[in-house]
């Protein structure tokens, strides 16, 4: 079984593994039983590749998995992919999924918006969560068939310069005129929510919504849900177009 621990030199190892900088956002799943996942081990490189390394996301060329970059074998079992020092994606043989989001693509296109200031793209955070959680949902265990914990990890800028959010869209909402940083004075975070199940889109609103209370934001900020606001609506996601 995955520990907590693991958890953290998991994160840690593929930070350093696919040089990715500050501010980043990480997601990790960790199973609450035991598993294995057999196929890691048993696979050949590259029936590995065509399981793990391809992936189907909602649209071509958005904030998702679906790009071309470096495969291996991790240590301990396990297989990881990067891309450009910017993405990092890992699942271990024991079900710990590690997935990291570079500054690059956090902070896509928005100086046009907001030219002096840093501030991240919520169609980045938005899209990138829910499709790291389908990522995990179709090629390790169905969110909704055990209970895992989730890990949400923000570091900022290592010399504590703000970072803020906006609600809405940029170039989509007319209403994106109130910027948030994060509350407490502080740059970095973590939440941990244990012990949770359900649709990737479903546990996607929830880990969204704790991400965006650290800049004192609330669930009508956040766009693409679906009509009764339970869940991420990857369709809608999936019609709309990059500002």
């Amino acid at each position: 079984m995955a520990s907590h621990g693991n958890r953290l030199l998991r994160l840690r190892a593929d930070l350093t593994q696919a040089s990715i900088n500050r501010p980043y956002l990480a997601i990790q799943i960790i199973p609450c039983t035991s598993i294995t996942l057999d196929w890691i081990s048993s696979a050949s490189f590259n029936e590995a590749y065509s399981r793990f390394g391809r992936h189907q996301n909602a649209r071509r060329f958005g904030f998702n998995l679906d790009w071309e970059g470096s495969f291996e074998s991790i240590g301990g079992g396990g297989l990881r992919k990067v891309r450009d020092a910017q993405m990092s994606v890992s699942l271990q043989i024991d079900g710990l999924f590690t997935s990291i989001l570079g500054p690059e693509y956090l902070f896509w296109g928005m100086e046009k918006y907001f030219p002096s200031a840093a501030v991240l793209n919520p169609f980045a955070i938005i899209e990138y969560v829910t499709e790291s959680l389908r990522f995990f949902h179709e090629k390790a265990i169905p969110l909704a068939s055990a209970s895992f914990d989730i890990s949400l990890i923000f570091e900022g800028f290592s010399d504590g310069s703000r970072i803020g959010l906006a609600p809405g869209v940029p170039g989509l909402h007319s209403d994106l005129v109130s910027l948030h940083t994060i509350t407490e004075d502080r740059t970095s975070f973590e939440v941990n929510l244990p012990r949770l199940s359900g649709s990737p889109e479903h546990l996607a609103l929830l880990v969204i919504q704790h991400f965006y209370r650290e800049f004192g934001l609330f669930a009508d900020a956040i766009p693409f849900r679906n009509e009764d606001g339970t869940a991420i609506d990857r369709a809608l996601i999936a019609r709309t177009p990059l500002a």
